[in-house]
């Protein structure tokens, strides 16, 4: 969910905003399922990114839709740097 550009080949992947050392502004949010193991999940995340023209991702880690059983999702925000 959030804005479109054109897409890139390139992705930073962060898991706190405050290791961003660029200006940037959160251009959507990203949601991928834990099926497999956490790594699928982030590679996911990295090819949404990738098609929505971000630039970099501040995964946010997993939460868990429900009950124990229930399998979890990974969250993150796609981000593009400002240009100075």
């Amino acid at each position: 969910m959030g804005d479109r550009f054109s897409p890139t080949d390139n992705v930073d992947i962060y898991y706190s905003s405050k290791d961003v050392k660029h200006e940037y502004k959160v251009i959507g949010h990203i949601t991928a399922d834990v099926i497999a193991n956490e790594e699928s999940s982030k590679r996911s995340i990295i090819q949404k990114a990738k098609a929505v023209g971000a630039d970099a991702v501040i995964i946010h880690g997993i939460e868990y839709k429900g009950d124990k059983d229930s399998s979890g999702y990974s969250k993150a925000e796609t981000i593009k740097y400002v240009q100075e």
